[in-house]
């Protein structure tokens, strides 16, 4: 995902993503306390692998950025990063 100015207006800003593009209105479905709340869960894990010595992948900080942007539910975020070639058997 990345952020770029939108054409709509200055200083409007869009989501862009591979199967849609996201703009403010669309990442508005959940509430700033839940966005809040979800940071504060990502910041967590992150702090966790940081501690055990690892850095988290790119390719997981977006399905970070999208679960906490509400793009998708933990359960969905949990089944991408399963999924994920990062995840090592």
């Amino acid at each position: 995902m990345t952020f770029r100015p939108g054409a709509q207006s200055p200083g409007h800003t869009t989501l862009y993503r591979k199967d849609r593009i996201m703009n403010v209105e669309t990442i508005k479905q959940i509430s700033a306390s839940e966005r809040t709340r979800r940071h504060r869960e990502v910041d967590f894990a992150r702090g966790n692998v940081r501690h055990e010595g690892g850095i988290l992948p790119e390719e997981i900080e977006r399905l970070n950025a999208s679960y906490i942007a509400g793009d998708i539910d933990s359960d969905e975020l949990t089944a991408a990063i399963l999924r994920s070639q990062t995840v090592q058997p």
